[in-house]
């Protein structure tokens, strides 16, 4: 069992502790609620989230909401391996919190609501397949995961204070008996009717020592600290890191809110440390000044970078200018200006870039933004990064804009609701396994009794999962040249009232997904639909995928998985192939004629069966000569069993990002797939792979890859069948 140390009180009742050194951070980041927060976060759209106003704060604040009786306020990730590219060994995040003055806790249990952390529980996101625990009444082992993530409590609960609002921690770790965690209190309580500042530090153990960190402080006084933590065994270090600060607002358990209420935050900041070493210590108390305004919400105006936009200029219909100030260089030589922009309704951020030149100081810049579409709404920031493209200095706000239109401009406003927000369905799935929900009621002592909500709790966490939206693939059928019917079923509709239902689809070697969409009418109900497919190309292969969205169309419930198809070629495919049938089996007597000419020529051997033996009846009379005959054959049916039919890929780079969108189709005619791996190449070794497991004779897919360590070379695809045979294919970024 571990021990929790307390911070040592001074004589005026102050506490003191060695408190983080951020200046020696290797990367910051902020996400404050005014333009871009819902790109940094994970599944901003499922949850009770809004942003408001609030007199006390400049800007817009986060508003987290309880219905009476819900326990599901929300849950966010901030991925560390998405923006940052590596998972750090230690990590600081401050943050600002408000609760109402007529803010209720349940009477049940521990009464109160999750609140932000870190974590490394590896429900969603790019990491092993092996790796998935520290949450939900998923014990930590040293192999699997943990996390740290903070609650409120009940008054009467917390054995340090009598609130109003009492803080805690839930811990998963390895050197606790506790399944779900151990819940030290915090010795801080938070006021109601006002904002405070909470900051959380958080060092992974070295790899098969207790010595890992965490400490919180409310309003710079240091509230907890632990000091022997135990996340990872020795061996993990590579695999266990800090995953992401996970922004989850659970009331309970399974008893939820008791009346209708919500909280306020804002202002998240992030401090990240590559290694353990490299962390500094001073013996002041972090605490700043509650901000006023939102330059001195943001860190940058103290000895930080400082980007700002200022506006868009010149749009016509392809291009504008994008006008930017650099505030301050702070102590940085120089950095790199970028622009990445995308259309507004896009689910791939960013879709382009522009500039990417050195900047060395201060002023006013023009970025020219190209390639743009007509009569559209896009989306434009301004990034600094360093010249490796592995730290982002600032970013600007959000800017909107909308392109002039063409005179041939219709209606193309419908697809849009098919772009495939990707990214964001990997991540609301971070939710606790129902499972275990009654158990802990039952089973668990009293000063665990966190246990008994963490399983309801993880319902909450893991309702989607169990109780989701479900949208199969059935059949294509009634295929002709231009048209085709898909048929879909919708298996749950879980507690969506309404979805809308399309089709997406596209030729198989395009590379611009979808390129067209069907469909779009409302659903209220599991069951059969059918989706009519036109205005396609005669004998061309098609990709085709259903898709339920809601109203907006900001929000995928489900996907199902790519159907392959080929329309029927138009009578003038035909012809082609019936002349040369035609051209000599013409009438009875010619007859005779064929059956000499194919002795000449040795191509045929249906007819000189008599005349000449075929291959396999020589095989005694000749054996040497037969067997490498029959060698060939041999290898090329094994090319048909398994190959790649399809490999392109759609090569794009935005901001130090090399990126590489895969689409691919493999096949095997004898044999069941197994797997299909897409690697990207620089120098000979993989920067980036993607693996995906596979069921019967053929597949399609997509994979996404990318890296920051400069140009990579290739792209290589790599099938393999049940019995371990493989085909690999190169393609040339």
């Amino acid at each position: 069992m571990t021990s929790f140390g307390t911070a040592s009180a001074t004589s005026d009742g102050g506490s003191v502790s060695p408190s983080t050194d951020l200046d020696s951070a290797d990367d910051y980041a902020h996400i404050d609620f005014a333009d871009d927060w819902d790109r940094k976060l994970t599944n901003t759209h499922n949850n009770y989230n809004t942003t408001t106003t609030h007199p006390d704060r400049s800007g817009r604040v986060l508003e987290v909401s309880w219905p009476e009786g819900e326990y599901y306020g929300g849950t966010m990730e901030y991925h560390m391996l998405d923006h940052h590219g590596y998972q750090p060994e230690a990590a600081h995040v401050r943050y600002w919190a408000y609760f109402p003055d007529d803010w209720q806790f349940h009477e049940r249990h521990l009464g109160g609501t999750k609140l932000p952390g870190f974590a490394s529980t590896y429900q969603t996101g790019d990491h092993d397949d092996s790796l998935e625990g520290g949450y939900g009444g998923r014990p930590s082992d040293g192999t699997n995961g943990w996390s740290a993530r903070m609650y409120n409590v009940r008054p009467d609960r917390n054995e340090y204070n009598d609130g109003p609002i009492p803080l805690a921690s839930q811990i998963y770790h390895a050197n606790t008996d506790n399944t779900y965690g151990d819940h030290p209190m915090w010795r801080e309580p938070l006021d109601t009717g006002r904002w405070h500042q909470i900051d959380q530090f958080v060092a992974c153990n070295t790899p098969g020592k207790a010595d890992g960190v965490f400490r919180g402080w409310v309003d710079g006084e240091l509230a907890l600290e632990i000091d022997d933590l135990y996340m990872r065994d020795s061996g993990y270090e590579d695999l266990i890191g800090i995953q992401t600060l996970w922004l989850i607002f659970y009331f309970g358990g399974d008893y939820g809110s008791p009346v209708d209420q919500h909280a306020l935050f804002d202002d998240f900041q992030l401090w990240l440390w590559q290694d353990r070493a490299n962390i500094g210590h001073d013996d002041q108390e972090q605490v700043d000044e509650e901000p006023e305004d939102d330059e001195s919400e943001t860190e940058e105006t103290d000895g930080k970078v400082a980007l700002v936009a200022n506006e868009i200029s010149t749009v016509d219909q392809s291009t504008a200018t994008f006008h930017v100030e650099i505030e301050s260089m702070a102590d940085v030589d120089s950095a790199y200006l970028w622009a990445a922009y995308a259309p507004a309704d896009s689910s791939d951020w960013p879709e382009s870039a522009a500039g990417g030149f050195e900047v060395t100081s201060t002023g006013k810049y023009e970025l020219t933004l190209d390639n743009l579409q007509a009569g559209t709404e896009y989306e434009v920031r301004g990034e600094l990064w360093n010249r490796a493209g592995d730290t982002a200095h600032d970013y600007t706000s959000l800017v909107t804009f909308t392109t002039e239109s063409d005179e041939a401009d219709d209606e193309p406003d419908e697809e849009p609701e098919d772009d495939e927000p990707e990214d964001e369905l990997e991540d609301e799935e971070p939710e606790d396994d129902e499972s275990e929900d009654e158990e802990p009621e039952d089973e668990e002592p009293e000063d665990d009794e966190l246990e008994d909500e963490e399983p309801e709790d993880d319902e909450s966490e893991t309702g989607e999962t169990d109780e989701k939206v479900t949208l199969v693939a059935n059949e294509i059928s009634t295929v002709d040249q231009s048209t085709a019917t898909f048929h879909v079923e919708i298996e749950s509709m879980a507690d969506v009232d309404s979805a809308y239902l399309w089709a997406a689809y596209a030729p198989t070697d395009s590379s611009d997904w979808p390129e067209s969409a069907a469909g779009g009418f409302e659903v209220t109900s599991p069951g059969t639909y059918e989706l009519t497919l036109d205005s396609m190309q005669a004998g061309t292969e098609y990709e085709v995928r259903g898709e339920l969205w809601n109203r907006a169309g900001d929000t995928a419930h489900d996907y199902t998985s790519l159907v392959t198809f080929t329309t029927k070629s138009d009578e003038a495919d035909d012809e082609p192939e019936e002349q040369p049938e035609d051209e000599e089996p013409e009438s009875d007597e010619a007859d005779d004629e064929p059956e000499e000419q194919p002795e000449d020529e040795e191509p045929e051997d249906e007819e000189p069966v008599e005349d000449e033996p075929e291959d396999e009846e020589s095989v005694e009379d000749e054996p040497e000569d037969e067997e490498p005959e029959d060698d060939e054959p041999e290898d090329d049916e094994l090319d048909a069993q398994l190959k790649v039919n399809r490999l392109s890929v759609n090569k794009r780079s935005t901001g130090p990002w090399y990126r590489a969108e895969v689409r691919w189709t493999v096949s095997d005619g004898n044999a069941t797939l197994g797997t299909v791996t897409t690697e990207l190449l620089s120098e000979g070794q993989v920067v980036d792979s993607n693996t995906s497991s596979l069921d019967g004779s053929q597949a399609s897919g997509r994979h996404n890859l990318r890296t920051r360590r400069g140009k990579p070379d290739d792209v290589r695809l790599t099938v393999t069948d049940e019995f371990g045979n493989e085909v690999s294919q190169n393609e040339p970024y």
